[in-house]
Protein backbone atom coordinates (compact mmCIF):
# COMPACT_ATOMS: atom_id res chain seq x y z
CA UNK A 1 0.00 0.00 0.00
CA UNK A 2 2.95 2.33 0.92
CA UNK A 3 4.27 1.46 -2.11
CA UNK A 4 1.38 2.45 -4.06
CA UNK A 5 0.52 5.66 -2.51
CA UNK A 6 4.16 6.71 -3.00
CA UNK A 7 3.25 6.23 -6.91
CA UNK A 8 0.28 7.85 -6.50
CA UNK A 9 1.42 11.37 -4.90
CA UNK A 10 4.68 11.00 -7.47
CA UNK A 11 2.45 10.53 -10.33
CA UNK A 12 0.33 13.74 -8.94
CA UNK A 13 3.23 16.09 -8.43
CA UNK A 14 4.24 15.53 -11.93
CA UNK A 15 0.85 15.69 -13.37
CA UNK A 16 0.85 19.24 -11.30
CA UNK A 17 4.16 20.01 -12.81
CA UNK A 18 3.70 19.48 -16.17
CA UNK A 19 0.32 21.39 -15.81
CA UNK A 20 2.44 24.33 -14.91
CA UNK A 21 4.36 23.96 -17.21
CA UNK A 22 1.75 23.47 -19.84
CA UNK A 23 0.24 26.83 -18.28
CA UNK A 24 3.50 28.91 -18.44
CA UNK A 25 4.06 27.89 -22.46
CA UNK A 26 0.66 28.80 -23.53
CA UNK A 27 0.82 32.09 -21.58
CA UNK A 28 4.17 33.00 -23.23
CA UNK A 29 2.77 31.62 -26.98
CA UNK A 30 -0.10 33.97 -26.30
CA UNK A 31 2.14 36.45 -25.72
CA UNK A 32 4.87 35.89 -28.84
CA UNK A 33 1.05 35.99 -30.53
CA UNK A 34 0.21 38.96 -29.71
CA UNK A 35 3.49 41.11 -30.15
CA UNK A 36 3.47 39.68 -33.57
CA UNK A 37 -0.11 40.99 -34.05
CA UNK A 38 0.97 44.59 -32.34
CA UNK A 39 3.39 44.63 -34.68
CA UNK A 40 1.78 44.05 -37.81
CA UNK A 41 -0.77 46.72 -36.98
CA UNK A 42 1.88 48.86 -36.90
CA UNK A 43 3.94 48.43 -39.83
CA UNK A 44 0.74 48.09 -41.50
CA UNK A 45 -0.45 51.61 -40.40
CA UNK A 46 3.21 52.95 -41.22
CA UNK A 47 2.80 51.99 -44.57
CA UNK A 48 -0.65 53.29 -44.58
CA UNK A 49 0.89 56.25 -43.69
CA UNK A 50 3.27 56.39 -47.14
CA UNK A 51 0.06 55.45 -48.88
CA UNK A 52 -2.65 57.58 -47.75
CA UNK A 53 -1.91 61.05 -49.78
CA UNK A 54 -1.06 58.52 -53.08
CA UNK A 55 -4.59 58.29 -54.70
CA UNK A 56 -6.17 55.35 -56.18
CA UNK A 57 -2.30 53.50 -55.75
CA UNK A 58 -2.06 50.05 -53.57
CA UNK A 59 0.99 48.42 -52.16
CA UNK A 60 2.11 45.40 -54.51
CA UNK A 61 5.01 44.48 -53.21
CA UNK A 62 8.69 45.56 -52.10
CA UNK A 63 12.60 45.31 -53.80
CA UNK A 64 15.35 46.74 -52.87
CA UNK A 65 14.16 47.95 -49.71
CA UNK A 66 11.81 50.19 -52.07
CA UNK A 67 8.12 49.70 -52.03
CA UNK A 68 6.56 49.24 -55.57
CA UNK A 69 2.87 50.04 -55.73
CA UNK A 70 -0.17 49.30 -58.39
CA UNK A 71 -3.37 50.13 -59.24
CA UNK A 72 -6.58 48.37 -58.18
CA UNK A 73 -6.50 46.56 -61.39
CA UNK A 74 -3.41 44.55 -60.35
CA UNK A 75 -4.00 41.07 -58.95
CA UNK A 76 -2.41 41.51 -55.12
CA UNK A 77 -4.72 44.98 -54.65
CA UNK A 78 -6.90 43.79 -52.59
CA UNK A 79 -4.81 42.26 -50.26
CA UNK A 80 -3.49 45.09 -48.20
CA UNK A 81 -7.24 46.28 -47.39
CA UNK A 82 -7.95 42.80 -46.24
CA UNK A 83 -5.37 43.09 -44.36
CA UNK A 84 -5.64 46.30 -42.50
CA UNK A 85 -9.40 44.66 -41.73
CA UNK A 86 -7.87 41.97 -39.90
CA UNK A 87 -5.51 44.14 -37.70
CA UNK A 88 -8.96 46.61 -36.98
CA UNK A 89 -10.75 43.01 -36.20
CA UNK A 90 -7.50 42.41 -33.38
CA UNK A 91 -6.71 45.95 -32.36
CA UNK A 92 -10.55 47.27 -32.21
CA UNK A 93 -8.97 50.94 -33.14
CA UNK A 94 -11.15 53.15 -35.02
CA UNK A 95 -7.81 54.54 -36.68
CA UNK A 96 -7.36 51.27 -38.94
CA UNK A 97 -10.59 51.01 -39.45
CA UNK A 98 -10.30 54.65 -40.97
CA UNK A 99 -7.49 52.73 -43.09
CA UNK A 100 -9.18 49.74 -43.94
CA UNK A 101 -12.35 52.17 -45.27
CA UNK A 102 -9.86 54.27 -47.49
CA UNK A 103 -8.02 51.19 -48.94
CA UNK A 104 -11.25 49.49 -49.67
CA UNK A 105 -12.84 52.05 -51.40
CA UNK A 106 -9.59 52.32 -53.74
CA UNK A 107 -9.95 48.96 -55.11
CA UNK A 108 -14.43 49.27 -55.85
CA UNK A 109 -14.43 49.44 -59.47
CA UNK A 110 -13.08 46.36 -59.94
CA UNK A 111 -16.74 45.15 -58.91
CA UNK A 112 -17.12 45.28 -62.36
CA UNK A 113 -14.21 43.13 -63.70
CA UNK A 114 -15.22 40.48 -66.02
CA UNK A 115 -11.53 39.94 -67.99
CA UNK A 116 -10.27 37.93 -65.50
CA UNK A 117 -11.49 35.70 -61.99
CA UNK A 118 -9.14 37.92 -59.75
CA UNK A 119 -11.85 39.82 -58.91
CA UNK A 120 -13.07 36.93 -56.59
CA UNK A 121 -9.90 37.52 -54.01
CA UNK A 122 -9.76 41.38 -55.05
CA UNK A 123 -13.21 42.25 -53.37
CA UNK A 124 -13.86 39.34 -50.94
CA UNK A 125 -10.60 40.04 -49.54
CA UNK A 126 -11.71 43.76 -48.92
CA UNK A 127 -15.19 44.40 -49.42
CA UNK A 128 -15.75 41.03 -48.10
CA UNK A 129 -13.93 41.80 -45.34
CA UNK A 130 -15.51 44.90 -44.16
CA UNK A 131 -18.48 43.57 -44.61
CA UNK A 132 -18.62 40.49 -42.11
CA UNK A 133 -16.87 43.16 -39.51
CA UNK A 134 -19.07 45.83 -40.50
CA UNK A 135 -22.10 45.01 -41.97
CA UNK A 136 -21.90 47.93 -44.39
CA UNK A 137 -25.02 48.16 -46.92
CA UNK A 138 -22.62 49.65 -49.55
CA UNK A 139 -20.47 46.83 -49.17
CA UNK A 140 -22.83 44.51 -49.66
CA UNK A 141 -23.63 45.99 -53.19
CA UNK A 142 -19.96 45.92 -54.24
CA UNK A 143 -19.87 42.02 -53.01
CA UNK A 144 -23.11 41.21 -55.05
CA UNK A 145 -21.89 43.13 -58.35
CA UNK A 146 -18.59 41.57 -58.16
CA UNK A 147 -20.13 37.91 -57.95
CA UNK A 148 -22.02 38.90 -61.21
CA UNK A 149 -19.39 39.78 -62.93
CA UNK A 150 -17.06 36.48 -61.85
CA UNK A 151 -19.88 34.95 -62.76
CA UNK A 152 -20.03 35.89 -66.39
CA UNK A 153 -16.96 33.72 -66.59
CA UNK A 154 -18.74 30.07 -65.53
CA UNK A 155 -19.06 27.95 -68.42
CA UNK A 156 -21.71 25.12 -67.93
CA UNK A 157 -20.11 23.08 -70.13
CA UNK A 158 -16.75 22.59 -68.34
CA UNK A 159 -18.39 23.11 -65.34
CA UNK A 160 -15.42 25.62 -63.98
CA UNK A 161 -14.89 29.43 -63.85
CA UNK A 162 -12.17 31.01 -66.36
CA UNK A 163 -9.06 31.96 -65.10
CA UNK A 164 -7.59 33.14 -68.29
CA UNK A 165 -8.43 34.89 -71.74
CA UNK A 166 -5.29 33.06 -72.65
CA UNK A 167 -5.10 32.24 -76.70
CA UNK A 168 -2.71 29.53 -75.78
CA UNK A 169 -5.44 27.32 -74.27
CA UNK A 170 -8.59 26.68 -75.09
CA UNK A 171 -10.31 27.02 -71.59
CA UNK A 172 -7.98 27.77 -68.71
CA UNK A 173 -8.44 27.08 -65.15
CA UNK A 174 -5.41 27.54 -62.91
CA UNK A 175 -5.53 25.79 -59.20
CA UNK A 176 -4.91 29.66 -57.91
CA UNK A 177 -8.88 30.05 -59.01
CA UNK A 178 -10.32 28.24 -56.24
CA UNK A 179 -8.93 31.23 -54.17
CA UNK A 180 -12.10 33.38 -55.64
CA UNK A 181 -14.80 30.56 -54.94
CA UNK A 182 -15.34 32.08 -51.58
CA UNK A 183 -16.91 35.29 -53.25
CA UNK A 184 -20.03 33.22 -54.71
CA UNK A 185 -20.29 31.43 -51.05
CA UNK A 186 -20.53 34.94 -49.92
CA UNK A 187 -22.85 36.09 -52.46
CA UNK A 188 -25.14 33.14 -52.19
CA UNK A 189 -24.99 33.49 -48.39
CA UNK A 190 -26.17 37.12 -48.61
CA UNK A 191 -28.78 36.57 -51.10
CA UNK A 192 -30.17 33.20 -50.66
CA UNK A 193 -29.43 33.15 -54.26
CA UNK A 194 -28.30 29.11 -54.69
CA UNK A 195 -26.62 29.75 -58.28
CA UNK A 196 -23.55 31.01 -56.59
CA UNK A 197 -22.78 28.30 -54.64
CA UNK A 198 -23.90 26.37 -56.99
CA UNK A 199 -21.10 27.62 -59.28
CA UNK A 200 -18.31 27.43 -56.99
CA UNK A 201 -19.61 23.95 -55.75
CA UNK A 202 -19.11 22.92 -59.96
CA UNK A 203 -15.87 24.49 -60.10
CA UNK A 204 -14.20 22.59 -56.53
CA UNK A 205 -15.56 19.40 -57.80
CA UNK A 206 -14.45 19.56 -61.15
CA UNK A 207 -11.00 21.01 -59.38
CA UNK A 208 -10.27 18.14 -57.40
CA UNK A 209 -10.94 15.67 -60.33
CA UNK A 210 -8.77 17.22 -62.61
CA UNK A 211 -6.07 19.43 -61.14
CA UNK A 212 -4.50 16.61 -58.99
CA UNK A 213 -1.92 13.57 -59.74
CA UNK A 214 -1.87 10.59 -58.14
CA UNK A 215 0.87 11.78 -55.45
CA UNK A 216 -0.88 14.51 -54.50
CA UNK A 217 0.50 17.70 -56.20
CA UNK A 218 -1.07 19.62 -58.26
CA UNK A 219 -1.09 21.21 -61.58
CA UNK A 220 -1.00 24.67 -62.03
CA UNK A 221 -3.27 24.76 -65.60
CA UNK A 222 -5.99 23.08 -66.81
CA UNK A 223 -7.51 23.73 -70.10
CA UNK A 224 -11.14 22.26 -70.87
CA UNK A 225 -12.67 21.53 -74.49
CA UNK A 226 -15.43 23.78 -74.60
CA UNK A 227 -17.96 21.84 -76.31
CA UNK A 228 -17.57 18.33 -74.79
CA UNK A 229 -15.99 19.61 -71.25
CA UNK A 230 -13.38 17.18 -71.04
CA UNK A 231 -9.83 18.04 -70.27
CA UNK A 232 -7.22 19.12 -73.35
CA UNK A 233 -4.12 20.31 -71.58
CA UNK A 234 -2.54 19.53 -67.78
CA UNK A 235 0.64 21.43 -67.20
CA UNK A 236 2.49 23.66 -64.77
CA UNK A 237 2.97 27.19 -66.56
CA UNK A 238 4.12 28.67 -62.86
CA UNK A 239 5.14 26.85 -59.94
Amino acid sequence: MRNGKKVLVIGLVLLAGFTSSASAVTKGMKKVVEDALDFSVRQSMSMFGEMKDQKGILPRTAKDGEMITCDSGWWTSGFYPGTLWYCYEYSNDPQVRAAAEEMTLRVEKQKYTTSNHDVGFIINCSFGNGYRLTRNEAYREVIETAAKSLSTRFHPVTGCTRSWNSKKWQFSVIIDNMMNLELFTVASSMTGDNSYYNKAKSHADRTMINHFRPDGSSYHVVSYDTITGKVLNQVTHQG
